[in-house]
């Protein structure tokens, strides 16, 4: 290239725009088409990891953001796939009312805690390599605000260990 990147995406001329995701269905009503504000909240969390990453400037750290959005993508998937079937299995998407399905659904119960577990990037998934590009990236530049990252990852993994007790065990 002629001229160095823009990481930020802020020119003279304009700003790079990126699509988000809106939500028309907001409500306290459990169901695949209500988004309840503990998920919205959940969500959010994670959007804030990635936004941080590129907004650090590093290239180390947005490529960890953009590594880790893949990551989380896919987790995700996986995850509202299996409380889909939860939801279809019990006739209920509330997940504190399914506590104990694990014998009646070990194979729904194994794949919620492997796409779990890529959602709060334990070590040999991509989630994991992406947090460690972002911590990497961020930690001379922005110190505190890698340890707040540090304790918005650490709080991911007590949810998600939280939600996976209440609903399967």
């Amino acid at each position: 290239p002629l001229k160095p990147p823009n990481p930020r995406g802020v020119y003279v001329d304009g700003y790079q725009t990126l699509p988000l995701l809106t939500y028309h269905r907001v409500g306290q009503r459990v169901s695949r088409m209500v988004v309840t504000p503990d998920q919205f909240e959940a969500q959010l969390v994670k959007s804030g990891i990635m936004l941080a990453g590129v907004a650090f400037g590093d290239p180390t750290a947005v490529g960890g953001a953009l590594l880790y959005w893949l990551g989380f993508a896919t987790s995700t998937t996986g995850l509202v796939l299996m409380v889909s079937a939860l939801e279809a299995r019990t006739g209920s998407a509330d997940m504190r009312s399914c506590g104990g399905i694990v014998r009646r659904a070990p194979a729904l119960t194994g794949c919620f805690f492997l796409f779990g577990l890529a959602s709060i990037a334990i070590p040999g998934t991509v989630a994991f390599v992406a947090e460690d590009l972002l911590v990497h990236g961020a930690l001379h530049q922005h110190p505190l605000l890698t340890l707040a990252m540090i304790a918005a990852m650490v709080l991911n993994a007590i949810t998600f260990v939280r939600a996976f007790g209440t609903t399967f065990l």
